[in-house]
């Protein structure tokens, strides 16, 4: 099993500050929740129960592929709710490619929506972002009565308390397809666990193109801003640092919705075998 991350990582070898404010000029944010995109990824082939491909390194943030199971269960599940919920891209730049699916993107999205592993991934959904627990009407007023409690000692014994009923950390209430929520703390360690088991083999290759043009730009006393830029704008996806990897399933049916062609761009990321 791969071992839990323990401390934060390591500080990268470029800038920060500068890579990623230039970097977030090329890359729109697109995602809920303000993240930006950190790999691309490509499914270039599936046989029976394995996977290859390539992660392709698209953000400074981001300065390797990650090494523990539970990235690809994590490309397992993105590609998953993606295709149920129709959130392919196109990409808004064109030095790099749309988000694509090959085929029929209907066919692929009804393989996806009845998967006999729907459940285990329901789950597993749950424990990496977070469980919503919807309210009625009634349940969203109660939490909006707490914050009319004037006196403290009384308002902070019933928010633990509706705390303590819905299990969760905090009392802001989110909106999904119409229906108020409040969402559980996710579970990163059982995530992993859960991982570990279903994702029986995990491989990453070398690291090609590498160094990018904002490795050691910190240390660059000559460093220009518009001449790094300019390096950026010119890049294609080709152009920028990869790695192939292969995983093995302990069953075929965890990988049914996959197919060698899909792309996609993602902020997907690893907690753990760093």
């Amino acid at each position: 099993m791969d071992a839990l991350l323990t401390m934060a990582p390591p500080v990268p070898r470029w800038n920060h500050t500068t890579a990623t404010r230039v970097i977030e000029m090329i890359f729109a944010t697109r995602r809920a929740g303000g993240m930006t995109d950190q790999y691309r990824i490509s499914i270039d082939d599936k046989t029976g129960a394995t996977v290859r491909g390539r992660v392709h390194i698209i953000n400074p943030d981001s300065e390797s592929v990650p090494p523990g199971r539970d990235f690809p269960m994590r490309m397992i599940l993105e590609v998953w709710h993606r295709l149920r919920e129709g959130f392919f891209f196109t990409s808004g730049d064109d030095r790099m490619p749309d988000d694509r699916v090959p085929g029929d993107f209907g066919q692929a999205q009804a393989v996806a929506a009845n998967l006999e592993v729907t459940a285990e991934f329901e789950r597993l959904w749950d424990l990496d972002n977070g469980a919503h627990i919807h309210l009625s009407d009634q349940e969203v007023e109660e939490l909006r009565a707490v914050d009319e409690i004037r006196d403290d000692e009384r308002k902070q014994a019933a928010t633990q308390a509706l705390k303590e009923r819905y299990g969760v950390k905090s009392l802001s209430v989110g909106l999904s397809a119409g229906v108020s929520y409040v969402r559980r703390p996710r579970d990163g360690a059982a995530f992993h666990e859960v991982a570990c088991e279903i994702i029986t083999d995990y491989q990453v290759g070398a690291t090609h193109n590498w160094p990018p043009p904002w490795d050691g730009v910190e240390d660059d006393e000559d460093f220009d801003e518009d001449e790094y830029a300019d390096k950026l704008e010119r890049m294609r996806l080709e152009d920028y640092p990869y790695a192939e990897f292969t995983f093995t399933v302990k069953d075929p049916r965890y990988i049914e919705h996959l197919s060698g062609g899909i792309h996609f761009s993602t902020t997907i990321y690893g907690e753990f075998g760093w």
